[in-house]
């Protein structure tokens, strides 16, 4: 059988597409329940999404719309929660309503980031991955298993910005590297650490291609079947490569450890040791994948928001400093998470920054 030429396959899928958007475009016709208002779609049943700070574009529109804005880009369905109050009352008070995930075809089929446990559709796939999670980072703050570790990279931190106090980010993705490398692989990051670079890279990926709407893709699943030489299909052959190192070195790294008796004690060797079903390997691998993710994006964007937020706000910065000096002294030590039940004003703003 003879291989389709450029020409033929472009042709095919043009096709493919024109009765896509046709069955997209008729479903969007129907006759729905009463819905939120928002933005209407055009006549190809689209709403031209803000893909740059499109949180800005959000905020304008909920002048015009409220607080729950809806919007349909060929036939996918999208809320916008706009305020607190909404946020809370749909995915807290009625969570179990909403608790499941769509599946973004470009991030999660192409580019590869199927393991990543908070991409997950709700069901026992996605528990059986939680209560691994659960067993290693509890939500319990007070728990203080990894207390020890935290503390001495926090030391290393003050070190890195008080000699080189203009490269703080830096100085806090390599903290959060650190923790979370250790915590998870039992891996000690020096200067280049490879696994650092790598996460790096993948979730400069994952940041590109996040934002509902970048990528057609996204509101038409069939077209990844579009030809190779594609351009979101070149690119996702790219990234893809990132997000299965990012999930598989750093864990093959820890198994040939454990075969030779060298394993460091952490999450994932301490999982392996206990494995009773081979089949279960993979929950241990993604699993440990998405901490070491979480490490390298989610931890990062706290602590530089925090950091950002007592830049702006020097009279709670000043608050924070004088609660502190109340509660340990001025200069006498450093603090520690025994000291946490009298340092309620900063624990508010840490909380405050992890929710921005």
């Amino acid at each position: 059988m003879r291989e389709l030429s450029s020409l033929e396959s472009l042709a095919l899928f043009s096709s493919l597409l024109s009765c896509a958007v046709a069955y997209l475009w008729s479903r969007a016709l129907k006759s729905t329940a009463p819905l939120p208002p928002g933005p209407k779609a055009n006549w190809l049943g689209r709403v031209d999404l803000p893909r740059i700070r499109p949180w800005l574009t959000y905020a304008e529109w909920r002048d015009v719309y409220g607080d729950l804005i809806y919007i349909r880009v060929f036939g996918n369905p999208i809320l916008v929660l706009n305020s607190a109050s909404v946020t809370s009352d749909l995915l807290e008070k009625r969570g179990g309503n909403y608790s499941s995930r769509p599946i973004r075809t470009m991030i999660v089929e192409l580019i590869g980031w199927d393991w990543l446990v908070s991409a997950f559709q709700y069901g026992s796939r996605w528990r059986r991955h939680r209560t691994m999670f659960a067993r290693h980072l509890p939500l319990n703050e007070s728990s203080s298993t990894h207390h020890p570790l935290q503390i001495q990279e926090t030391h290393l931190l003050l070190r890195s910005l008080m000699h080189n106090p203009l490269d703080f980010r830096y100085h806090i993705r390599k903290l959060a590297a650190r923790i979370i490398l250790k915590m998870t692989y039992g891996h000690q990051v020096g200067t280049g650490e490879e696994y650092t670079v790598l996460a790096d890279k993948a979730i400069a990926s994952l940041a590109q291609a996040g934002i509902f709407g970048t990528y057609l893709v996204d509101y038409i699943p069939c077209l990844k079947h579009a030809p190779a030489w594609f351009p979101f299909q070149r690119k996702a052959r790219e990234w893809r490569k990132l997000t299965r190192a990012m999930l598989n070195s750093p864990f093959d790294s820890v198994k040939e450890e454990l075969a030779k008796g060298t394993a460091s004690k952490c999450m994932v060797s301490e999982e392996l040791e206990r494995l009773s079903d081979p089949a279960d390997e993979s929950i241990i691998r993604n699993t440990a994948a998405t901490m070491y993710a979480a490490g390298a994006d989610t931890a990062v964007s706290a602590i530089s928001t925090f950091f950002l937020a007592m830049a702006i706000y020097p009279d709670v910065q000043k608050r924070g400093q004088q609660e502190m000096d109340r509660a340990i002294g001025h200069g006498q030590r450093l603090p520690l998470f025994s000291d946490r039940s009298q340092l309620p004003f900063i624990v508010s703003c840490t909380f405050l920054a992890r929710a921005v």
